[in-house]
């Protein structure tokens, strides 16, 4: 039987800085384009474990985003109509889930919205191995051989519109199309996480 996951003991100011500040650890810089990308490990909501793998003939999408976000939530549907169209060919979508919520609630947000490619929850060893997870959402095209391709950060229409086109041109072993980068992109931060009520 397959171990339960457990949130990690995170300080929420952990988090928080990480987030806001965009900072993993000391001199670590936002990943570009032709690293490698590191591993990515964590479980399901049902304690499966996971390790995501980069298979050849394989394009990998990986999603950071938080129940909170609300254009993470955006540009959901228009992932899982990528992964419903095009997961035979190659194309794996994965969800970095890096909120704070039970893994009931998280089940009951995925029915509600209709979404069922891989969704994890990281380990810890995301928060050294990935850089410049500053705000949400933000997604890592990433190509068969394990290569950062491109990196994308918020999730207006025309970016989301631009994920999807890219991610189909590498996977066909097309161009890219020209990076999207909107004068104000819908981007959710640390500050936009709902505070819990005060104690009285």
């Amino acid at each position: 039987m397959p171990r339960r996951f457990r949130s990690p003991a995170l300080p929420v100011a952990v988090v928080a800085v990480l987030l806001v500040c965009g900072t993993v650890d000391a001199g670590r810089l936002a990943l570009i384009p032709g690293d490698d990308a590191p591993p990515m490990r964590g479980y399901t909501i049902d304690g499966d474990r996971v390790i995501v793998r980069f298979e050849p003939g394989t394009v990998t999408l990986l999603n950071f985003w938080a129940t909170w976000c609300v254009p993470c939530r955006d540009e959901m549907p228009a992932l899982q109509k990528l992964h419903e169209s095009r997961a035979a060919d190659g194309m794996q979508i994965i969800g970095i889930h890096v909120g704070y919520v039970t893994d009931e609630d998280l089940r009951t947000f995925f029915e509600q919205i209709e979404v069922d490619y891989t969704v994890i929850r990281p380990d810890v060893r995301w928060l050294t191995e990935w850089g410049g997870v500053s705000a949400m959402p933000i997604t890592f095209l990433v190509d068969g051989e394990g290569k950062l391709v491109r990196r994308y950060l918020g999730a207006t229409e025309e970016q989301i519109a631009g994920l999807v086109y890219d991610a189909e041109a590498a996977l066909e072993g097309r161009e890219l199309g020209p990076m999207i980068i909107p004068e104000t992109p819908a981007v959710a931060t640390e500050e936009d996480r709902p505070k819990p009520p005060a104690r009285r």
